[in-house]
C-alpha cells in the first residue's frame, strides 16, 4: 500500500499505510457515531476488521489517530454492524463465531453480551432500522441457501430474541441485497435469479417481482 495524503487542519499530513494484518478476505468499514468516544471528543469512527480477530477503530478525520485496538474473535473478521439504538456491535469470523458485544468507556475495555456458532454459512448481516424510540433493533441474518432469519436485540434489558418468521417463500438462491424502509415498514430482498421480493417487518410476504 501506498501512503495516504490528507488535509488535516489545513495541512497536508502524510498517514501510514494500514498494517498488512488488515488485508483480509474482505476489509469491512463501519462509520460509528456517538459509539464509542466521550461526548468531549470526535464522535465518528471507522471500525476496521482484522485478519487475526482483532478489530481497530480510527477516527474519522484524524486516520493517523488509533482510538483503539482489541481481539473479539480468534481469527479473520467477515462482517460488522453497530446497532446504533441498542448501542451494541455484531461480528461474525470465518469459522461463523457470531458475538454480540459492547465498549465499557468508563473500564476502557470490550464486554462480550453474548457469543454461539451458527450452524449455517452466514453471507452477510443487515440491521433494520426502526423508528420507534426505544432501544430496540433487528438485523437479518443472511445466510447463502437463500434463507434469513431475523433477531431483535433489545438493548435496555441486553435481550436477544428471534423473531418467528414464515419460510413458505424463501429464495431459492443466493440473496444479493437487501433493504428495509422503516416509515412503511417494508423490508426487500433481491437474489441472484433477479427476483425481487417484499416482506413486512416481520418477514410475512407481500409479493414478487
Amino acid at each position: 500500500m501506498e501512503m495516504i495524503q490528507t488535509q488535516f487542519n489545513g495541512k497536508k499530513r502524510e498517514i501510514q499505510a494500514c498494517d498488512t494484518e488488515i488485508l483480509n478476505h474482505k476489509l469491512h468499514v463501519l462509520t460509528l457515531v456517538a459509539a464509542i468516544a466521550d461526548p468531549s471528543e470526535l464522535q465518528e469512527c471507522i471500525a476496521l476488521g482484522l485478519s487475526k480477530g482483532g478489530i481497530l477503530f480510527l477516527h474519522v478525520h484524524q486516520l493517523d489517530r488509533v482510538f483503539c485496538r482489541f481481539t473479539i474473535h480468534r481469527n479473520a473478521i467477515m462482517n460488522i454492524k453497530y446497532l446504533p439504538k441498542a448501542k451494541v456491535f455484531l461480528s461474525i469470523c470465518q469459522e461463523r463465531h457470531l458475538k454480540i458485544w459492547r465498549i465499557n468507556n468508563k473500564e476502557k475495555k470490550v464486554n462480550v453480551i453474548y457469543s454461539f456458532r451458527l450452524e449455517k454459512e452466514i453471507d452477510f448481516l443487515f440491521v433494520m432500522n426502526t423508528e420507534t424510540e426505544d432501544m430496540t433493533s433487528r438485523f437479518l441474518m443472511i445466510f447463502k441457501t437463500g434463507e434469513s432469519e431475523i433477531f431483535e436485540y433489545n438493548g435496555t434489558e441486553d435481550a436477544l430474541s428471534h423473531v418467528e418468521v414464515f419460510k413458505e417463500r424463501e429464495h431459492d438462491c443466493r440473496i444479493t441485497s437487501c433493504d428495509f424502509n422503516p416509515k412503511i415498514n417494508l423490508l426487500m430482498t433481491a437474489d441472484t435469479s433477479g427476483s425481487i421480493r417484499f416482506w413486512t417487518k416481520d418477514k410475512k410476504y407481500i409479493r414478487e417481482i
